[in-house]
């Protein structure tokens, strides 16, 4: 198999990190596999370099990372014009992010190539700037070509069975579901995490919450700051980490008097992150409307760590079917199975469970079965 895996661009984020893992583990397979993008960040996904590109020219490139209005504009007819210039090294378009479909659809049809669409979540609008000349394009054309190209597609495949729902309901079109693939051996590797807590200033009895996600407000860090303060208010000595970088950072746990016992990290590598995950005693993902099936409660799950995700948020259904962690209906009671987790973290019957659930999910996240179930 010869394939194009259609990506905006590449930075460490959950869709790109998944694009980049299929193209990685296509050519482990095998199968002859390139990403196409318009530029990559600086802080880039395992296996980033490990992968082939089509990419347009490096001033261009500079320009797109640098100035994003620009490439929102370019973004399609340089994507498309790699498609069409390479043409003759792929058979199969595999689209991921906006608007990779709609270049993949243009490109399968213009070439009569395959088509694929790996549907990562939240509605296609969610991946453009939001203001009255975005949105009037959008309702005017965007959406009419949106629709249009999803019914051009080969195979529809969603992140999870809340995606296929959405698919269904927006497109009236049927998807196969493929959870995300997960690296297990980069996050089950055994590390010290006694540098990460004497780097981040917390005493070695102190409880460690982790929030591993940008610093975007439709990723609610407030919420993992409120269980910190109701647990602090509890008499319960608990620190909070949140890793990761966006807009919101400077906003995310600035002033009151709990402001002591928030770490605000930054970026790190998924080499190191193994580090947080295995020093916390508990993942708190509080979002839900803007995840498909996010990778960081299965990841922390390799490393050993339990995590209270919320329903509806895709990656309680993995959890469900191995049955670990803590899946609440709303907000107010992530304090709740926060403190179930912690209270139960360190016992031997936890711990044998949790070795027992990463064998059910390397079957669900094996990057090699989730590639051949991609070409299935």
């Amino acid at each position: 198999m010869r394939a194009v895996i259609v990506q905006p661009w590449i930075s460490y984020r959950g869709a790109e990190t998944v694009s980049v893992l299929q193209t990685y583990w296509l050519q482990k397979l095998g199968n002859e596999a390139t990403m196409v993008c318009a530029f990559r960040e600086k802080t880039l996904p395992p296996h980033a370099t490990d992968i082939s590109y089509f990419m347009p020219s490096s001033s261009l490139q500079r320009i797109f990372r640098n100035y994003k209005s620009i490439f929102y504009i370019a973004s399609i007819p340089v994507l498309l014009s790699l498609l069409l210039r390479h043409r003759s090294d792929y058979d199969v378009v595999i689209a991921h992010n906006y608007p990779s479909l709609w270049v993949g659809a243009l490109a399968a049809k213009m070439c009569s190539k395959k088509l694929l669409w790996y549907v990562h979540g939240g509605p296609p609008q969610s991946g453009f700037p939001r203001n009255s000349v975005s949105d009037l394009l959008w309702n005017v054309l965007f959406d009419r070509l949106d629709i249009h190209a999803a019914g051009m597609v080969d195979r529809i495949i969603a992140v999870s069975v809340k995606i296929q729902k959405e698919i269904k309901k927006r497109y009236n079109l049927s998807a196969d579901v493929i959870y995300p693939p997960i690296d297990r051996k980069l996050f089950s590797a055994k590390s010290s995490t006694d540098g990460v807590r004497k780097a981040l200033e917390i005493p070695s009895q102190s409880i460690c919450l982790l929030q591993v996600s940008s610093l975007a407000k439709e990723k609610y860090s407030s919420r993992s700051i409120r269980v910190l303060r109701n647990l602090r208010k509890r008499g319960i000595d608990v620190y909070l980490i949140i890793v990761g970088v966006g807009e919101d950072a400077e906003k995310t746990g600035v002033g009151g008097k709990y402001a002591k016992y928030i770490r605000l990290v930054g970026y790190v590598s998924a080499e190191k992150l193994k580090r947080y995950y295995a020093l916390a005693d508990c993942v708190i993902a509080p979002s839900k409307i803007s995840e498909g099936c996010s990778a960081v409660p299965l990841q922390a799950l390799f490393s050993g760590t339990e995590s209270v995700v919320l329903s509806g948020s895709g990656v309680d259904e993995v959890l469900g079917k191995i049955d670990v962690g803590e899946c609440v209906g709303n907000s107010n009671q992530i304090e709740s199975a926060v403190k179930s987790i912690i209270d139960r973290k360190n016992s031997a019957k936890t711990r044998t469970r949790i070795k027992n659930v990463q064998k059910r999910l390397i079957k669900l996240t094996d990057p090699s079965i989730h590639v051949r179930s991609l070409l299935n």
